[in-house]
């Protein structure tokens, strides 16, 4: 995450440096992305970027998280709040996402190019920093029904993977929006019908 020093820049040059680094996301795929390009088009010296980023990496989490925050600003609270079924407010943040990453954007663009850094298998988003698996740690135990912690956990883990692959899907193929959204419907309702019985039947994971 960015130092204190980024934090305490005021807003307009805070602005100006996130709007540099997004500019240079959405033009190449992250790993071809030029520290010196931002540098230079945000104005500032090149060993000013490393007062506020620790390296690439840093910048990495921290510009994926200021996406999801942008993807979600409207409807986070609505989510959390929500009172539905997890497999419905699940397909419902999916399909934001998507329609939020498919539009001609910089922001679309650089959040579309962090997507497929990470499906290249050049990076893994640390889970801390996901607002989509925070989200849904914070709602699981509702709308999951209380599952233990082991199950809970193995859910969590296996919805995020999920959301994460077929958003790699999406963005690799833009033409084939619907059937990448039906299918990730699809994976959801198997996933959540085999959640429900297991809790129905108090059924546990057998030994490998």
């Amino acid at each position: 995450m960015p130092k204190t020093t980024f934090q305490n820049l005021p807003e307009e040059k805070r602005r100006r440096i996130l709007a540099a680094i997004s500019r240079e996301i959405a033009r190449v795929p992250f790993e071809d992305t030029s520290i010196n390009r931002i540098v230079q088009d945000a104005g500032i010296p090149r060993g000013s970027f490393y007062q506020y980023f620790e390296d690439r990496d840093d910048l990495f989490q921290y510009m994926f998280l200021y996406y999801q925050h942008q993807t979600l600003r409207v409807d986070f609270n609505y989510f959390l709040n929500y009172t539905g079924s997890a497999e419905t407010v699940l397909c419902e943040v999916f399909g934001l996402i998507a329609k939020y990453g498919t539009v001609d954007t910089v922001d679309a663009r650089a959040l579309r190019n962090m997507y497929l850094y990470m499906g290249s298998g050049c990076h893994t988003m640390r889970a801390e920093n996901s607002v989509l698996m925070n989200m849904v740690m914070k709602v699981g135990r509702r709308l999951l029904g209380e599952p233990g912690e082991d199950e809970f956990r193995a859910a969590v883990e296996m919805i995020y993977s999920i959301f994460r692959e077929s958003m790699v899907g999406l963005f690799n193929n833009l033409d084939d929006i619907d059937s990448i959204v039906e299918r990730f419907r699809l994976k959801m309702h198997l996933l959540f019908t085999g959640l429900n019985k297991a809790k129905e039947t108090g059924e546990k994971a057998t030994s490998c």
